[in-house]
């Protein structure tokens, strides 16, 4: 194996770590059990329900903050969750795009109070939802699949990375660099 945690600072810090060659292998799995798929089924979907086209979702994400949680699929679903209530609070599918993998989530709380959340699809997009009335608030493309996003503390910046050698600080009012 070639990986180890290091649990504190100290003494093993200074430990020599293996080295890896170029073309070796960071793990090795002894056994996986991918063959089951993460998945949110739903079995009361009728025609015209929030949940019409969301009745398997494949989750490739998911973040949890307080009492919200919102999950991204393979194919650009968002699913999100008030989790003192019953049922789903808000569906979409948020792109259309063949490549449209939702990255990544971050929940947090915007500079005005209100509870937003951002999305960082393979599809170049990223987008902040409102979550009181989940409402689309901003959709920022960018030249490549964005794998991460997160917010500043001021909500003045966002930190964008990706398919891409670096990362950028964008406005978060407008997505400019």
């Amino acid at each position: 194996m070639n990986y180890e945690n290091v649990p504190s600072f100290g003494d093993t810090v200074d430990k020599e770590c293996k080295q890896v060659e170029k073309s070796g292998n960071y793990y090795e799995f002894f056994h996986n059990k991918r063959l089951v798929k993460p998945a949110i089924p739903h079995f009361q979907k009728h025609p015209g329900s929030i949940l019409e086209g969301f009745t398997k979702t494949q989750i490739s994400t998911f973040a949890v903050k307080d009492n919200f949680l919102v999950a991204g699929g393979y194919r650009g679903e968002l699913i999100c969750k008030q989790l003192d209530k019953e049922g789903v609070s808000f569906c979409t599918q948020a792109t259309d795009d063949d490549n449209s993998i939702t990255n990544s989530l971050e929940i947090y709380e915007s500079s005005r109070g209100v509870i937003h959340f951002m999305a960082s699809n393979n599809d170049c997009g990223v987008r902040e939802y409102d979550m009181e009335n989940f409402q689309l608030l901003n959709h920022f493309g960018f030249p490549w699949p964005v794998n991460h996003t997160s917010i500043s503390p001021d909500h003045k910046l966002i930190t964008v990375v990706g398919d891409h050698q670096e990362g950028l600080l964008v406005d978060s009012q407008n997505g400019k660099v």
